[in-house]
């Protein structure tokens, strides 16, 4: 439809964006600065869409070329932070905040998928089973990054809202497997929404602590 988009899932083409447009230039070195994607989520809160991201990341390079580099401590403090409130600087997530930092995260493990293979993000626990449950801020929960992954756009249509133990498909249960990091053993737990903080502590070493040491790892 002529709108520009991130057409991933080789994750390293997003990361070589990134490269190019958030770096920071001392003599011969180079590093990633993630201050700029964390003002643009952080602070911002403007990005809605995959073409939304394409464009800032455009834009990128008219910003000054240096920023003070986001700290660790910092990152860290912040996603823990929207994982145990779903809040960010006193705001709730948004889908469009939680996607573009999933977006930026899996970036910096450099996952791999399928060649020429665009990507959609998925609902590990359909927003359909949210949508009926009795469960508080259900709305909010189910956008929040623990709930989200990266699929290819093939096999994120090809699970639409089922819930992982109606998955037989082989091939999508590898894809649903590498990409959330759970097992298929475990497809029956977070089949339910009431099972969203069994997920959430499944999976926050990977949006935390895991993150910040691949992050540190490609900064160094």
């Amino acid at each position: 439809d002529g709108k520009p988009s991130i057409m991933m899932l080789d994750f390293s083409e997003y990361e070589k964006l990134m490269k190019d447009y958030l770096n920071l230039k001392a003599g011969n070195s180079t590093n990633i600065n993630t201050k700029t994607i964390n003002e643009k989520v952080v602070e911002e809160k403007t990005i809605k869409s995959d073409s939304k991201i394409s464009q800032n990341i455009k834009n990128f390079s008219s910003l000054p070329e240096k920023f003070d580099m986001v700290n660790d401590q910092n990152w860290l403090s912040t996603i823990k932070g929207i994982n145990d409130t779903f809040k960010i600087d006193e705001n709730d997530i948004s889908f469009g905040i939680s996607k573009t930092l999933v977006y930026h995260i899996y970036s910096i493990y450099s996952l791999m998928g399928p060649q020429d293979s665009s990507v959609d993000i998925d609902h590990i626990i359909p927003q359909s089973l949210f949508n009926k449950s009795n469960i508080t801020d259900a709305e909010i929960i189910k956008n929040a990054l623990f709930n989200l992954c990266p699929l290819p756009s093939k096999e994120n249509s090809s699970k639409t809202n089922k819930s992982l133990k109606h998955i037989e498909d082989k091939w999508l249960v590898q894809q649903i497997e590498k990409f959330s990091n759970i097992n298929q053993v475990q497809f029956e737990n977070f089949s339910h929404a009431t099972k969203w903080e069994d997920l959430r502590d499944l999976r926050r070493s990977f949006f935390e602590e895991d993150f910040i040491f691949e992050r540190t790892q490609l900064l160094n």
